[in-house]
C-alpha cells in the first residue's frame, strides 16, 4: 500500500533541500537560483498531487491512486456521498489567481510553454540570434517566492491532516 503522506513529506523535504543549496553555492548570474527554484516547483507540484491522493485515500476512495486533479478528487468523493472541506479549500485555492496555490500551479504549467519570438534572427550574423520572451505574465521566480510556497504547502498539509485525523 502506498503511503501518500510519506510521498508528500518527501516532496516537501526535497523542495526545501533544493533551496538550501543556494546558501552553499556561488551563483553570480542567478542561473543556479532559477534552476533550483524551478526544480523545487516541480517537487511541490508533485507533492500537491500526492496530497490530493492522500485525501482521497483518507476518505477511503477505492481509486485514490487515479486522482490527478482537485476536480477528480471532488468527483470521486461526491460519488461516495462525501464532501470534505479539504477538497473544497483546494478547489478554491486553485481557482483564485491571487493566492499561492494558483500561482504555484500556473508557474509549473508555464515551464512547458514555448517562448515567443520577438523578432526575426539577424541573418547577417555568423550565429543568428533572436530575442525570446516567456509567454506568461508571472513574476520572476526566486527563492523567496518558492520558500513562501513551500511554507504555505506545509501549513496546508499539516492543517488538513489534523482535520482528517479528527474525522
Amino acid at each position: 500500500m502506498v503511503s501518500w503522506a510519506s510521498l508528500v513529506n518527501q516532496k516537501l523535504f526535497f523542495s526545501n533541500m533544493l533551496l538550501e543549496q543556494l546558501d552553499k553555492l556561488d551563483d553570480p548570474f542567478g542561473h543556479l537560483e532559477k534552476a533550483l527554484c524551478e526544480s523545487a516547483v516541480y517537487q511541490l507540484e508533485c507533492g500537491y498531487r500526492h496530497h490530493l491522493r492522500e485525501i482521497a485515500d483518507n476518505y477511503r476512495s477505492p481509486q485514490a491512486e487515479s486522482v490527478k486533479t482537485v476536480s477528480e478528487l471532488i468527483a470521486q468523493l461526491e460519488a461516495m456521498g462525501k464532501h470534505p472541506a479539504e477538497a473544497q479549500e483546494m478547489a478554491y485555492l486553485e481557482a483564485d489567481s491571487e493566492n499561492w496555490l494558483s500561482q504555484l500551479l500556473a508557474c509549473w504549467r508555464a515551464f512547458s510553454e514555448a517562448p515567443l519570438v520577438d523578432a526575426e534572427p539577424d541573418r547577417a550574423s555568423p550565429i543568428p540570434l533572436m530575442q525570446v520572451s516567456q509567454t506568461n505574465t508571472l513574476p520572476p521566480l526566486n527563492a523567496v517566492q518558492v520558500s513562501a510556497w513551500i511554507d504555505a504547502m506545509r501549513e496546508l498539509v499539516e492543517r488538513h491532516r489534523q482535520v482528517m485525523v479528527e474525522w
